[in-house]
Parts: structure tokens; C-alpha cells; sequence
């Protein structure tokens, strides 16, 4: 018979925690208005503090370069609640809609850099092509979000700069997230690692798009919300959360690989 240890029932925990808050958010949605917001709310919250909590397990089961790139995951998610307690409690406080820049940015800016960070270390530091590949794509795909989005936007009646700055701003910097962990596991593609790098990339996807679907509804109101936004932001937590319970033996990259230049 299988042993269960003390990691195996973590896992079991967190698993059963995960799938009861995703429950829970889809069941908000089959029930009426008035009381969908606040289940919705809760059940958010709740799957990020499990996801944030299964991070930091994750971390302290790890070492060497592994231990790092979970460090810093859990950093950026604990920043991330932390983030969406303030401005859940702002909210509270002043009952109004928080302006396109304030300081609850900072939270967010600063969980970008943790996770970008961790883009870069691991599974091997980028290397010069990996920066030039890197800049690239991020200049592209930046350029085609102003003259497709961004300069339309500002030709709208009532159009600020900061209005549309403040939504695609956040576009630009998941798309350059999305490169970096495209090239994190473009240098691991394969085995435990490449799994775990898969799921990052796919949780960073998800994220971009609700980001951007929660700029379009914005576009019309500052109090609005998108289902789809709610949804992406779900499965981005869902995604990392899976990332960090997959059972994986104890091997790690050794230090002096981790240390390396990535070859592309």
C-alpha cells in the first residue's frame, strides 16, 4: 500500500480547497444578481489565499534554482491579494470607483517584476539572444496594441490619454510576461520542468486575456465588469495552483546548469 505523507495530504488539501472555491464562483454565477457579486467575491478570494498558500508549500518543499522560481511566485501572488484586499477595502470605505492610476498600482506593478524575475532565472539565465528575442517581440506586439487599439481609442468622444493608458498599459506589460515565460519554457520544453513552465505560460495567457476583457468593458464605465475577465482571472489561479501541487520527485536543476547562459 501507498504510504500518504505529510506532502501527499498538502496536496489532497489544497486540490480539495481548489476545486470547492472554483465550484463555488461557478455556482455564483446560476444564482440571482443581488447575491452572485458578493459569492463571486468571496470565492475569488478565497482560491487566490489557497493558490498563494500552495505556493509557498511548494517553496518550502523545493531548493536551489527550483526553490527561487517558487519563491518568487509565491512573492507576486501574496502581492497580488494583498493588492486585492486594498482595493476591496478602499472600495468599501469610500464607495467609489478607484481612479485609472493609484497607489494599489504599485502592487500590481511590483507582482509583474517578481514573476518576469523569475522568467529570467529559470530554468537557465536568459542570455543576450534571449534578451534580443525577448525586446523583440515585446516592441512588436506593443506597437500593434497602439496603432490598433490605443490610437482608435483616443478618437473616441470623451477620450482621455490616461483613460486608455491606464487599461492598455497593463496589456503591453502581460504580453511582454507572456513572451518571457514562452521563452522560459521554449529552454525546457519537456519532462517535470517543461510541464510546470506550460501551465505558467497558460496561466499568463489566461490573465493577459481577462486583463484585456476587463479593459474593453472599462472602455464604457469605470464600474463595470466582464464575466469573461472574472473567468480568466479564475483559471489563472487555477492554473498556477495545479502547477504547484503536481507531484514531483526532489530532483532539481543543479545549481551550476541554473547558473548558465540559455541558448536562444
Amino acid at each position: 500500500m501507498k504510504k500518504i505523507t505529510v506532502h501527499n495530504r498538502a496536496n489532497y488539501l489544497f486540490g480539495v480547497l481548489l476545486a470547492l472555491s472554483a465550484g463555488g464562483w461557478a455556482s455564483a454565477q446560476l444564482i440571482p444578481a443581488a447575491r452572485e457579486q458578493m459569492l463571486a467575491y468571496a470565492c475569488s478570494f478565497a482560491l487566490t489565499i489557497i493558490v498563494t498558500a500552495a505556493l509557498w508549500w511548494r517553496t518550502r518543499r523545493s531548493s536551489g534554482a527550483e526553490h527561487t522560481f517558487w519563491q518568487l511566485l509565491a512573492l507576486g501572488w501574496s502581492l497580488n491579494l494583498a493588492g486585492n484586499l486594498a482595493w476591496a477595502a478602499r472600495d468599501m470605505l469610500t464607495g467609489a470607483p478607484a481612479p485609472i492610476f493609484s497607489w494599489l498600482d504599485a502592487f500590481y506593478l511590483a507582482r509583474y517584476l517578481l514573476l518576469f524575475r523569475a522568467c529570467i532565472r529559470y530554468p537557465r539565465r536568459w542570455r543576450t539572444a534571449a534578451w534580443l528575442s525577448w525586446s523583440a517581440v515585446t516592441l512588436l506586439s506593443g506597437s500593434l496594441i497602439w496603432l490598433l487599439i490605443f490610437r482608435p481609442a483616443l478618437a473616441l468622444p470623451g477620450a482621455t490619454l490616461a483613460h486608455f493608458w491606464g487599461g492598455v498599459f497593463y496589456i503591453i506589460l502581460d504580453g511582454a510576461l507572456l513572451t518571457a515565460s514562452l521563452l522560459s519554457w521554449r529552454a525546457e520544453p519537456s519532462g517535470e520542468i517543461g510541464a510546470t513552465l506550460i501551465l505558467f505560460t497558460l496561466a499568463m495567457l489566461f490573465y493577459g486575456v481577462a486583463n484585456w476583457l476587463n479593459f474593453d468593458v472599462r472602455l464604457v464605465s469605470l464600474e463595470a465588469s466582464s464575466r469573461g475577465a472574472a473567468l480568466g482571472w479564475l483559471l489563472t489561479d487555477l492554473l498556477i495552483g495545479v502547477a504547484a501541487l503536481i507531484h514531483t520527485s526532489h530532483r532539481d536543476i543543479p545549481k551550476h546548469q541554473a547558473d548558465t547562459d540559455q541558448r536562444g
